[in-house]
């Protein structure tokens, strides 16, 4: 897409080096976008590591080593302007290794444990800019964490990832436990219960520290869908999108997950048609929210488009965030579509 006249951009530029060994993605992507499928997973792991939430720019490339480990390497920058005329990106670059068992296979020769070890380092902005970019914590933070995670074949796979985080406030006032500077930790699984044509079924759960903070897990940038409040919580994972706010301001549509919970996801295939229920609330009283409940289905599905509808309704204490929006409660339905002609 060019800029002006004559300008050529590349979106983005996929490499192999069969030489050498090694994939290569430049420009957009996401961070665990398949090189077979394109498929945009928006996190390496499971996420609460790291998670962008959408594509940013970037180069990943990705190197196996043998037949067990796999060795990636990420740098993302959010390049939103803070300001007309000004860039100042916020920076992030991610090592991962991941390690299979191949000696313990399940019939279809597939290993049955999986694991994951992962360290992140974030740059904030410390531009000097009339509108100075934030992360999601409204800090110009530094951070860095590390994490491991494991993937066992148990029922439909059990997946745990754990994550400790350090950040640096660069001398910002302090943060929400009360010290100038962070080091917490965040744990979460998730487990699949069912699965069959009809219907499937997942538990997730977690709980995240008061000072965990990673900007990266939900840095706003070009491609992040704005949502209102309800649904930017509807949309998104509880748990891994989530931050610790406890009714302080500012409260954005981002972040407003709860910092200890479940989430319950049912996936209903009636006919061709899947009804998509979810129920997740928090185990702490006073959180961003208690419990909410939410539901999708498609109401029209063509070759030419399709329309659908979803809704749900967040219950919430006088204390949360959303409490701006509500007395007791948020209630909030959509009806959307697309078609071709």
């Amino acid at each position: 897409v060019g800029t002006g006249p004559g300008a050529l951009n590349i979106d983005e530029a996929w490499v192999r080096l069969p030489g050498l060994g090694g994939r290569w993605i430049f420009g957009r992507q996401y961070a665990g976008q398949d090189y077979e499928t394109g498929a945009a997973n928006p996190s390496l792991a499971l996420g609460v590591g790291y998670y962008t939430g959408a594509a940013l720019t970037g180069i990943r490339g990705q190197v196996d080593v043998g037949n067990s480990v796999l060795l990636t390497g990420l740098v993302q920058a959010d390049d939103n302007p803070n300001a007309p005329g000004g860039l100042g990106s916020n920076m992030a670059a991610v090592g991962r290794a991941d390690v299979t068992l191949p000696w313990w296979k399940n019939s279809a020769g597939e290993p049955r444990v999986k694991m994951g070890f992962q360290t992140v380092k974030a740059l904030g902005n410390t531009a000097t800019l009339v509108a100075p970019k934030r992360f999601n914590d409204n800090q110009q933070s530094r951070e860095w964490s590390v994490g491991a995670d494991l993937w066992v074949d148990v029922l439909k796979g059990l997946r745990v990832e754990y994550v400790n985080t350090y950040r640096d406030v660069n001398g910002k006032p302090p943060n929400r436990s009360g010290s100038a500077d962070n080091d917490a930790q965040a744990i979460y699984a998730e487990l699949g219960v069912l699965e069959t044509p009809t219907f499937k079924l997942d538990i997730k759960g977690g709980a995240i520290a008061k000072d965990f903070e990673l900007s990266h897990s939900i840095v706003t940038n070009p491609y992040t869908e704005v949502s209102s409040p309800a649904f930017a919580l509807f949309d998104r994972p509880v748990l891994i999108d989530s931050r610790w706010n406890g009714g302080v301001a500012p409260v954005t549509a981002q972040g407003i997950g709860p910092t200890q919970g479940y989430d319950i996801n049912l996936r209903w295939m009636i006919g061709s048609r899947p009804l998509l229920l979810r129920f997740a609330g928090s185990t702490l009283k006073r959180d961003a929210f208690n419990w909410m409940g939410y539901a999708a289905l498609p109401l029209v599905q063509t070759a030419k488009g399709d329309v659908s509808i979803s809704g749900g309704y967040i219950d919430v204490d006088a204390t949360s965030p959303l409490r701006g929006f509500t007395k007791g409660g948020v209630s909030a339905v959509r009806v959307q579509g697309s078609f071709a002609f």
